[in-house]
């Protein structure tokens, strides 16, 4: 897929929404929060601000996590 709309619907967006919803994604996202909800937070609050080296310093405790490692992995295949 090449990023461009087609018939309205950018390909690159559906991809993220197919993806967010698979089964990997939202056991990330509850092992996210219950090991690091301080983190994760901390994390959203800096990236919304722009400061995207303080949201991957605060996230890199949590990425450091062998569980969140192997979901990390399943997202990527």
């Amino acid at each position: 897929m090449n990023g461009k709309k087609q018939d309205g619907v950018n390909p690159s967006m559906e991809q993220a929404k197919v993806l967010a919803g698979s089964p990997a994604a939202r056991e990330l996202m509850a092992l996210l929060r219950q090991k690091g909800g301080d983190e994760l937070q901390n994390a959203l609050s800096k990236a919304a601000q722009g400061d995207m080296e303080a949201a991957k310093q605060a996230l890199s405790p949590l990425l450091s996590s062998p569980d969140v490692r192997q979901l990390l992995d399943k997202l990527g295949r």
